[in-house]
């Protein structure tokens, strides 16, 4: 009898073309189903609720598989990190309604950014946040990321490769949030535009800096040009941080 089993995973992409399965390269979606293929003993696909890009981590990717087995989630759970490389962690396994689809049955999902302002970053660091040697205003960037919540076209954050057709993303929450020298930034909406939270917080850090004014970040939204908001920060300081479902 088939079942369907919600897989929550964390991982360092640091080393992975991103999350979707793609020839000839190693990406997390297509590790992790070559070990479950290995685990349940045939070929199986899995849906994620999310497309982290090339060197975007995740804290708590959601994926799903169907497959016909006997196998008990905590025997899964343990093959899965006895054989998956250690980058790649499952946190839970869970059986869940043959209906459940773990990308469609997503009603948001939250990211976080990670910033550390200062002149050096520990090597510890280097892989999971992204260096700012200038001084930040948290107010100023408090006040301009506030303008991001509710419904809007959100085309001017998108990067170039983005396909899709209809840019309008609902924005429930957005924070900023200082710890001494470590500044980070969430997120959540109930979807995002190709290279979107790269994008709002390289314009967010310029508010900060005093590049720009709150003004001209409000300016940026409702201009819908990708020429003025398209500049991303780095991959590295994102992180798919929590998928929320009804």
């Amino acid at each position: 009898m088939e079942r369907n089993f919600k897989l929550t995973i964390a991982y360092d992409g640091t080393a992975y073309y991103g999350w979707q399965k793609q020839p000839d390269r190693i990406t997390v979606q297509g590790t992790l189903e070559k070990v479950l293929s290995r685990v349940v003993g045939k070929e199986v696909a899995t849906k994620g609720a999310g497309r982290t890009d090339r060197g975007v981590h995740a804290w708590a990717q959601v994926a799903n598989f169907k497959a016909e087995t006997y196998l008990s989630t905590t025997d899964i759970y343990r093959a899965l990190n006895a054989l998956l490389p250690e980058d790649i962690r499952v946190k839970k396994v869970e059986e869940v309604p043959l209906g459940f689809d773990a990308r469609r049955d997503a009603i948001s999902r939250t990211y976080y950014y990670f910033l550390h302002v200062g002149n050096l970053l520990m090597p510890f660091d280097r892989l999971y946040k992204v260096l700012v040697n200038r001084h930040l205003s948290i107010d100023k960037m408090r006040k301009a990321a506030g303008m991001l919540l509710g419904k809007h076209d959100f085309t001017a954050f998108s990067g170039g490769g983005s396909s899709r057709k209809y840019p309008l993303c609902i924005v429930y929450a957005v924070g900023v949030n200082r710890e001494a020298d470590d500044v980070s930034f969430y997120i959540e909406a109930d979807t995002f535009l190709y290279h979107m939270v790269r994008n709002i917080v390289s314009k967010l850090v310029d508010v900060g800096t005093g590049k720009i004014s709150v003004e001209d970040f409000v300016c940026i939204i409702e201009s819908k040009d990708r020429s003025k908001g398209n500049s991303p920060f780095p991959a590295k300081g994102l992180f798919l941080w929590k998928i929320k479902y009804k």
